[in-house]
């Protein structure tokens, strides 16, 4: 009776923590599916004359990026630009 009752018992405790495993596993490669987007600034400069912006972006994911909105705010001031960037 004692190994009929510890049988299941291990049974019971490896199926259960196989079924967490698994899901433990799909929730971690569900995050890193969101992560996959990697991207950094790397640099910024205004010109001379102050009437352009130059920004130097780093895509170092695996996924081509599109930047859709660009906006500079600085004390009162935000000015931005929307438009299609492609990232590669």
């Amino acid at each position: 009776m004692v190994l009929v009752i510890g049988i299941s018992v291990w049974s019971f405790a490896t199926a259960s923590s196989s079924i967490i495993q698994k899901k433990y596993f799909e929730e971690v490669m569900e995050s890193v599916e969101k992560i996959k987007e990697r991207f950094c600034i790397e640099n910024m400069g205004v010109d001379s004359a102050l009437t352009q912006l130059r920004v130097w972006v780093f895509n170092y994911g695996p996924i081509d990026l599109t930047i859709d909105l660009i906006r500079v705010t600085g004390g009162n001031n935000i000015s931005s630009q929307s438009g299609s960037i492609p990232i590669v």
